[in-house]
């Protein structure tokens, strides 16, 4: 997940819609369920000596499915988001194609990385609009094959990273699919109509949707960092929305979200308005698997770096750094936020003039952001984003 990742707490109650799944077996692929695929550490880093399962980017499971290629054939598929499956394009790792289930027993292969690409860094050149627009408006589409033999279920459903429970299972309906947006439009038909989230992290977590662009859902709900790439619903229809993909405010609140509907046509050449013929939930309304709860994992990591990894000084301790640059960047970006979601609710075509005014306080997010990654590396057994 993206830097100034933040959260108010708007909750809406789940409705009655969530049925509990008959738990006959237990379903390893799963929305909302923990995921983590494994880094490739540079050669020579001491991270290397690290055991295998402790290098990882962690994030949340998003919708599994058969999809009807335009050969006829079918697959079946995890979506998910390209920042998780993939990574950005400012990143010092590599992570590794294969996805994990964290379970109790251990890690378990689900499935291999299919589609997505590198998320793009802020732009170098301010004069690329398409790029700045793409950093704000992020393609965030990416998807993995799921491996023969894994159990699938329709059910959402997590806890949170310290495995408390904070919603009913919710049996997912479909998918809603929304008319296509190109590059710079913006709609607002989705204005005040609820939406729920599932992730490892902060668990179920309910709010409220703003609008949509090109690549994105913009909503009010709270998301922490290990939430990226969960399942997002409307707990009134049971509908599927989108994936965990950023967050732009303070407090954890503005979510920007990949649209699934957008995901699948991009990815799998489905036309518009066709995503529910040509993509199937699983049939299974079985409970999920039993979960490795995200703290008890990084507590493992904590306690070998502390066994294993020579700590040096620094000047300024990283946490320091940290704290002092996001608490700086949060204030600029809250105000953007504030102001930027005013003019174009009040004026949709101001979205092209409100990109334009943010270049100064993008440039000074950005390099605070990249020092912050330098301060925050010597804490990646700790603390992942």
């Amino acid at each position: 997940m993206k830097n100034m990742r933040v959260g108010l707490a708007l909750c809406l109650a789940t409705t009655g819609l969530g049925l509990a799944a008959p738990v006959a077996t237990a379903a390893e692929v799963a929305p909302g369920a923990p995921m983590k695929i494994y880094l490739e550490p540079e050669e020579g880093s001491p991270l290397a000596e690290a055991p295998q399962e402790f290098l990882n980017s962690t994030c949340s499971q998003g919708l599994p499915g058969t999809v009807t290629l335009e050969d006829g054939t079918r697959k079946d598929v995890l979506i998910s988001v390209a920042h998780c499956l993939v990574g950005e394009e400012q990143d010092s790792v590599t992570l590794k194609p294969e996805v994990y289930a964290r379970t109790p027993e251990g890690d378990k292969l689900i499935a291999v990385r299919e589609h997505g690409e590198e998320v793009p860094g802020f732009p170098d050149d301010l004069g690329d609009i398409e790029r700045l627009r793409l950093f704000f408006d992020t393609d965030d589409a990416a998807s993995a094959e799921l491996v023969e033999g894994v159990h699938t279920t329709r059910v959402a459903d997590s806890v949170d990273q310290y495995g408390q429970s904070h919603g009913e299972p919710v049996t997912l309906t479909g998918i809603r699919d929304y008319p296509a947006l190109g590059p710079w439009q913006v709609s607002f038909d989705n204005f005040g109509q609820p939406i729920c989230k599932d992730g490892q992290t902060t668990g179920r977590t309910c709010g409220v949707q703003l609008m949509r662009t090109q690549n994105s859902l913009w909503s009010l709900n709270e998301i922490a960092g290990g939430d990226s790439g969960g399942i997002q619903f409307d707990p009134e229809t049971g509908e599927a929305l989108a994936m965990v993909s950023y967050g732009l405010s303070f407090s954890n609140m503005l979510s920007v979200s990949q649209p699934i509907d957008r995901t699948i046509e991009q990815l799998y050449g489905v036309p518009d308005g066709q995503v529910n013929e040509r993509f199937a939930l699983p049939e299974s309304t079985e409970g999920h698997d039993p979960v490795r709860v995200y703290e008890e994992e990084k507590q493992q990591k904590r306690q070998w770096a502390e066994e294993n990894l020579e700590e040096e000084e620094p000047a300024t301790p990283a946490g320091e750094i940290i704290e002092a640059n996001t608490q700086e960047a949060v204030e600029e970006t809250v105000q953007w936020a504030e102001d930027s979601t005013q003019r174009v609710w009040e004026n949709p075509a101001e979205l092209p003039a409100v990109v334009a005014d943010t270049q100064e306080v993008a440039q000074h997010v950005a390099a605070l952001t990249e020092e912050n990654i330098q301060a925050g590396l010597g804490l990646l057994l700790g603390e992942e984003a």
